[in-house]
């Protein structure tokens, strides 16, 4: 972690994008790159990233509190390159827009940006705001600082000081609300149960414990159900996802909730890819793990009245069989939508919100892709493009495509266009192609 004078952090390889210089898997996450602006005898700070590629630049903190706004952030000769739950204050983001190609951005919160602000920086969940609500003296976001809750999950788990990411979702920036600086701890309780939480919660749920280890003893090690996340507060309504913690072949995951009387539908995520949806209790997925490797994120949707509550956490995928054979190839895989999908959002300003459904993250031979938006009567269409290469155009609703992936190998990027009259939505994601 960097903070407070980092004089030019500078992750460079090679001198372009014809170098000899080998490609390098960058991350840069939970750092706080503070009072980037030159002012008295202080030496500017900023993040330069020039020649590498596949780059993440997740959960930063770019702020200044003085000076007047200089660079805090610089994009050169870079490739596949993503800047997710990061805020930008009070700084200029200078990109070299012909030789950055393929960039993500996404839910980032921007406050008082200088200079020309690069149009492939923006992202349809961002937040523009005129200061981001931070304290800063150590960079906590106020409890009424929308960067709260406002981030995309990515599989970090702590946050800058080392306090656990809690909430329904993690916080834009480095830093957690809540977070007490230098003790790694949090005022409220992190979504992750403690042992003996864990312990009490085994003892109250034994019957549900014994029913969801019968179901998945063939295929998970015959472990009990040894990861559960939770919200717990007296009287709130809670939501629980019930998973051994290493996993392998078809799983029962179940989505336990306080008060199922008042949920009337909840859906299941792995890695972003619908696993399915639930009506009725007990809320119960069967999640085939062929097509993951390593860690594997697990997302709950539980639609509550006409609000969505989410629910995130981790679990392993441990195979049998050499890493390299997990992929998808099976023509009956897919993430195509029924026409009785439902759509819903949490968004209450009307705006258009896409989801790209892929059936996996690694994919081979031709597969189903789905285009999900929150307001299907309202687009008159949907393209979808792999790579920049425009794969289909559908005009009703549910969206559909058959995407061949011969054509490509490795990290391939999908792109969604939702068009509403004369407005364009934009959606990004990845996947992998194996031959």
């Amino acid at each position: 972690n960097f903070a407070d004078n980092v004089d030019h952090l500078r992750i460079v390889t090679g001198s372009g994008a014809g170098s000899d210089q080998p490609r390098r898997n960058v991350e840069v996450s939970n750092n706080i790159f503070a009072d980037t602006a030159y002012y008295g005898s202080r030496k500017p700070t900023s993040l330069i990233l020039e020649g590498v590629s596949d780059v993440r630049v997740y959960n930063n903190t770019f702020y200044n509190k003085q000076g007047s706004g200089k660079r805090i952030l610089r994009l050169r000769n870079l490739s596949n390159t993503e800047l997710l739950n990061n805020i930008f204050h009070n700084g200029e983001v200078e990109v070299q827009k012909s030789y950055v190609l393929d960039i993500h951005a996404e839910h980032n919160a921007w406050s008082n940006i200088a200079g020309k602000f690069d149009s492939s920086l923006k992202g349809h969940r961002d937040l523009n705001m005129n200061k981001p609500g931070l304290n800063e003296s150590n960079w906590v976001p106020l409890s009424s600082s929308p960067v709260v809750d406002a981030g995309t999950p990515l599989g970090l788990n702590s946050d800058f000081y080392g306090s656990a990411i809690k909430g329904a979702g993690p916080d834009i920036g480095a830093v957690e609300n809540g977070s007490q600086p230098n003790t790694g701890t949090t005022t409220d309780i992190p979504d992750v149960y403690q042992p003996e939480d864990l312990q009490a919660d085994r003892e109250q749920t034994e019957s549900q414990t014994e029913r969801t280890t019968s179901r998945s003893e063939s295929s998970s090690k015959e472990t009990p159900v040894s990861n559960t996340a939770s919200n717990i507060g007296t009287g709130s309504f809670s939501i629980s996802i019930r998973s051994p913690s290493e996993i392998f072949g078809v799983v029962s995951v179940d989505v336990d909730v306080s008060h199922p009387e008042q949920v009337k539908k909840v859906k299941l995520y792995a890695n972003g890819d619908k696993i399915g949806g639930d009506i009725t209790w007990p809320f119960r997925f069967n999640l085939d793990t062929s097509p993951y490797r390593g860690r594997l994120h697990l997302r709950a949707v539980v639609f509550k009245g006409e609000k969505e509550i989410l629910k995130n956490t981790w679990v392993r995928v441990v195979d049998e069989t050499s890493a390299n054979d997990i992929y998808v190839d099976e023509p009956e895989v897919s993430g195509e939508l029924a026409s009785s999908d439902e759509v819903s959002s949490a968004d209450e300003s009307g705006e258009i919100l896409v989801d790209i459904i892929s059936p996996a993250k690694w994919v081979s031979g031709t597969v189903k892709i789905g285009v999900n938006v929150n307001h299907p009567d309202r687009v008159s269409r949907v393209k979808l493009y792999a790579n920049g290469d425009k794969i289909g155009a559908d005009l009703k609703w549910p969206f559909n495509f058959r995407l061949d992936t011969s054509p490509y190998r490795g990290r391939l990027h999908l792109r969604a266009v939702a068009f509403e009259g004369k407005k364009e939505t934009l959606e990004n994601t990845w996947i992998y192609v194996r031959k």
